[in-house]
């Protein structure tokens, strides 16, 4: 995990006044790989491919309305051009977790301060393939 800070900068111009505003927010960023449980690990595919997903992100953020919720995002694989190169994006999975001020700051402590200790985050009732 990889506490990570963000800065925005906003123009606005009010009353033919530019003035800037900046907003840095905390986060928390870390990539997932999934365990073997027995001898059927299983291939992870986005919706029937058979491209296999090796990449699962996770990013934990501080609840603006201080409630506790997850999403969960897929993003299939596609290719784009950047400086005159073909750029190719592999299927992914993003886990977005936001919690309440006092769940973020806790967690963001075990993060800034390490102990001993350990985590792990259990996604159920997905469809496996075999490989």
């Amino acid at each position: 995990m990889i506490p990570t800070f963000k800065i925005e900068i906003n123009n606005e111009n009010d009353d033919q006044v530019e003035t800037n505003k900046a907003e840095l927010s905390e986060y928390l960023f870390g990539k997932l790989r999934p365990i073997s449980e027995s001898r059927r690990s299983g291939l992870y595919a986005m919706f029937g491919s058979q491209r296999e997903i090796t990449e699962f992100g996770l990013f934990i953020y501080k609840s603006g309305d201080g409630m506790n919720r997850c999403r969960l995002r897929g993003s299939v694989s596609y290719t784009s051009e950047w400086d005159f190169e073909d750029i190719t994006e592999q299927d992914s999975v993003q886990m977005y977790v936001y919690l309440s001020a006092e769940k973020f700051d806790q967690l963001m402590n075990f993060v800034k301060f390490p102990r001993p200790t350990g985590a792990e985050i259990r996604l159920t009732g997905v469809s496996r393939h075999s490989a």
